[in-house]
């Protein structure tokens, strides 16, 4: 099941329960499948739609006013992102067994991104290198 129908789901859940929430989701879901319609009027991919949650969440979390219930239903889709330990780990192979040159900070971004995808935070790598 992808994130867009598991979030469909939710909001038809929330909209049983004349939930508050349900709104919000909807409005989710909504920009969501903009981001496939605006660029070749196909279905959002569930990178793009992690990719979207992702960014979502860091707005409402700095935004003061942010609705910390919208936040946590929102956290619930995104998947298990990859650890600090997995990555350091990970970079420490790049450097060992295929002799990558780690102060080559833009290389290491780019192996380490296409390992893991949509499931690591390349701020996290920037600050490990």
């Amino acid at each position: 099941m992808t994130v867009i129908e598991q979030l469909k789901a939710k909001a038809l859940e929330l909209r049983k329960e004349r939930s508050t929430l349900s709104g919000i989701m909807q409005f989710h879901l909504s920009e969501m499948s903009q981001i496939g319609k605006n660029s070749g009027n196909r279905d959002t991919s569930d990178d793009e739609a992690i990719q979207y949650l992702k960014k979502a969440v860091q707005k409402l979390k700095e935004n003061p006013h942010g609705n910390p219930d919208e936040v946590e239903t929102l956290e619930f889709f995104l998947p298990e992102m990859a650890s600090e330990d997995d990555v350091r780990s990970y970079i420490f192979m790049l450097e060992t067994e295929q002799g990558l040159d780690i102060s080559n900070k833009g290389a290491v971004m780019k192996a380490v991104k296409e390992k893991f995808g949509v499931f690591v935070d390349m701020k996290m790598v920037s600050k490990l290198l």
